[in-house]
């Protein structure tokens, strides 16, 4: 379940610690937003990896090597290094946390078109390949990410997902969710908060056409 505790909101169900920030910890894009987030959190912000964000499908094993980086061409991170934090950044795109507990963890940046690309799955390949991770051993958690009473679309998202011209409004959160289930995940959980619509909370591109940004991050880390 998805708990909002100073200016933090975190999955208290999930395996380790994870939290997405709001506005009112400022835009995370400003490495000094970030440094605070983190501290408030106990977290050094100095090694936290970051992922370069491109909308692609790439997710990247990440280790020792990278701390302090942004993984280039990477939308997703896993690793199986203790207290090396991974992060990246969301303003209506799905921030999805991954964990297996005791084993490795992730984080995936989703818009449409990583979702349209397999990003999930792809992922969900990476912990077996590199760690020997199932996908039935993994948790998965959706954070906030625009809803799809909010998510309004054109003929570009409705060819690429095979939608009706009927069809107004895309369910992102629910197709990852298909997604990841079709993979092999049996604990998928998604966070109610709508990014588009709660605009107290949120930073939203969709509404407000802004480049600032949520940060949401995870660690193998009891929290």
């Amino acid at each position: 379940m998805w708990i909002l505790k100073d200016g933090f909101l975190h999955d208290d169900e999930f395996p380790f610690l994870n939290f997405v920030t709001t506005r009112s910890s400022g835009d995370m894009k400003d490495p000094a937003a970030r440094q605070k987030a983190c501290s408030l959190n106990n977290i050094n912000p100095d090694p936290v990896v970051y992922a370069e964000q491109v909308h692609g499908n790439i997710v990247a094993a990440a280790g020792v090597k990278d701390a302090g980086t942004f993984v280039k061409s990477a939308d997703g991170l896993i690793t199986a290094e203790k207290n090396l934090a991974l992060a990246v950044f969301t303003a209506d795109c799905l921030p999805v946390f991954l964990g297996a507990e005791g084993k490795a963890a992730g984080i995936v940046h989703a818009g449409w078109r990583g979702v349209f690309k397999r990003i999930l799955p792809e992922a969900v390949k990476l912990f077996e390949k590199e760690f020997n991770v199932s996908a039935g051993d993994i948790t998965a958690s959706i954070g906030p990410h625009v809803c799809s009473r909010c998510y309004r679309i054109g003929d570009e998202i409705r060819k690429a997902f095979g939608l009706s011209a009927a069809e107004t409004n895309f369910d992102l959160a629910g197709e990852a969710v298909s997604q990841l289930e079709s993979s092999g995940i049996k604990n998928v959980s998604v966070c109610g908060r709508c990014t588009c619509h709660e605009g107290e909370l949120f930073f939203s591109y969709r509404r407000d056409k802004v480049l600032a940004r949520m940060m949401s991050l995870i660690q193998i880390a009891t929290r």
